[in-house]
């Protein structure tokens, strides 16, 4: 939307962009997915109003643009603002950014009862996730936390190796490229 990003999730159809947060979580619900609010900064989270917010299943609270010192503290309030609204809401980690980074260094662990789509989705639901950037706090259900805390270290993503870094590089350049033609 103009002043929201919503991520949708187990949905067969596209939500209309162009109509207020609530009532597009209401279409994803419709469907019978889930609705994450994504990267809640500044320009993408206004739309949010206390409705959407305790509707929202799930929150965008880990990833890469969000460990800029500048930008922890909008998510931080946002999450915080959620979790007031909808104590349930899920923490969700992405490799979703607007700017450079290493791919795949946040993520989300989903503690399921079965490895399937419904699976995924029945965990993302009922709020069985804990998201987490690099090495990062991980944020999440308290219970949860705790539960993935002794696998920390385990958790960690990869260091991001020289080609991928070169990869990144050239995909930026090939972004400005464009942009200029």
């Amino acid at each position: 939307g103009r002043d929201y990003h919503l991520i949708a999730v187990g949905i067969e159809h596209p939500v209309g962009w162009n109509q207020p947060a609530r009532t597009a979580i209401a279409d994803v619900h419709a469907q019978g997915g889930v609705a994450i609010g994504g990267h809640p900064l500044h320009g993408f989270a206004e739309g949010y109003d206390a409705e959407a917010l305790a509707e929202l299943d799930r929150l965008e609270v880990a990833y890469r643009d969000a460990l800029a010192s500048t930008i922890a503290s909008q998510v931080e309030e946002f999450y915080r603002r959620t979790m007031a609204r909808n104590p349930e809401v899920a923490a969700i980690g992405s490799s979703d950014f607007h700017t450079d980074g290493p791919m795949a260094s946040c993520r989300t662990f989903l503690l399921v009862r079965e490895r399937s789509e419904a699976g995924v989705i029945e965990a993302i639901r009922s709020g069985r996730t804990v998201g987490r950037c690099g090495t990062e706090r991980m944020r999440g259900r308290p219970e949860l936390v705790r539960l993935l805390e002794p696998y920390r270290n385990a958790l960690a993503p990869p260091s991001e190796s020289f080609a991928q870094q070169g990869a990144m590089v050239v995909v930026w350049l090939a972004l400005v490229a464009l942009a200029l033609v």
